[in-house]
């Protein structure tokens, strides 16, 4: 059952904005990936760690890693992975998994554009999991140096309406 949506169009900072959408429910988070499946993290009281789910279906833990647990936490609005799990490590999950054997580049932006195999063979404790960092921070992208880019703030993009040289010097 939800109990909030939160829409991550936040004001930061006089007219900062964080645009994105991030669902919260009782013991889960989750989000809508581009190709309109829910992913989310099932088993932990912690929204930024669980059993990773894409459409109410476990993902398989089979050659899971940080790699893989990267590609989950930045579709979730988190800026990274601490860890993953294996062994269905927050419960265990129906025996009916949407894919194993997933191998993440690290440059995809869903666990769906990463290679992977149907979720035949695996059992209910075998659920892959991940620990998000829940740290969000502030980051340029896409600059020609180390003092130049978009700002991203938790991995999403800062809107640039209202945006002056007061707020470019406190970032």
């Amino acid at each position: 059952m939800t109990l909030a949506l939160l829409l991550l169009e936040t004001t930061l900072f006089s007219g900062w904005h964080v645009a994105g959408q991030m669902t919260l429910t009782t013991n889960q988070a989750s989000t809508n990936s581009d190709q309109g499946m829910e992913v989310s993290l099932i088993g932990s009281p912690n929204t930024s760690e669980g059993n990773v789910h894409i459409g109410n279906l476990p993902v398989c833990d089979d050659d899971w890693d940080l790699v893989d647990a990267n590609v989950t936490c930045r579709m979730l609005g988190f800026p990274g992975a601490i860890s993953w799990t294996f062994g269905s490590k927050f419960g265990n999950v129906p025996e009916n998994f949407l894919m194993s054997h997933v191998n993440c580049s690290g440059q995809e932006d869903s666990l769906l554009d990463c290679p992977h195999q149907d979720g035949d063979d695996c059992d209910s404790c075998m659920a892959a999991g991940v620990v998000c960092d829940s740290e969000y921070k502030f980051e340029l992208r896409g600059g020609s140096g180390l003092h130049n880019g978009n700002l991203f703030f938790g991995n999403r993009p800062i809107c640039d309406n209202n945006w002056d040289i007061k707020d470019a010097k406190v970032a």
